[in-house]
């Protein structure tokens, strides 16, 4: 995990503000999972579990469906780890039968390439200090 905060502090905090549900990803890979499925029980906010795809290239962000979803994504993270490889392929992802997951992405480049796939739930992620408004306006026509 990168965050300065644990998944616990997370859930805390969502708890605090009168959130009902909180996604939580980690970055190639669920190592705080439990923890946050845990308190975000006890604390009685339903958790999205969700994953950041990154590697030397690209980026995206995965929020999950169903354990379906769950279970391919895992797969994918598995074949991603025992490659050794700096590259995800993300035309695999892509190709996957029934995606059971959203996706996010500030690569305009990956997003086009996932609209090819026809995935239904991309959306373009604008972060803050990082977009112009002529990113808005790509992601309306895309």
């Amino acid at each position: 995990m990168s965050g300065l905060n644990s998944p616990e502090d997370i859930c805390f905090a969502a708890a605090a503000k009168g959130a009902t549900h909180i996604a939580l990803t980690d970055i190639n890979g669920f190592y705080g999972l439990l923890n946050f499925l845990s308190k975000a029980r006890e604390l009685n906010i339903q958790a999205i579990i969700g994953v950041e795809l990154r590697d030397i290239g690209d980026s995206c962000i995965l929020l999950i469906k169903n354990k379906r979803g769950y279970t391919k994504i895992c797969r994918h993270l598995t074949d991603y780890h025992a490659s050794r490889k700096d590259l995800f392929d993300f035309n695999n992802l892509f190709e996957m039968k029934d995606r059971d997951f959203a996706m996010m992405s500030f690569s305009k480049k990956l997003l086009l390439q996932a609209k090819k796939f026809e995935i239904n739930d991309l959306y373009f992620e604008l972060t803050r200090g990082f977009f112009k408004h002529e990113d808005t306006l790509w992601a309306e026509n895309h």
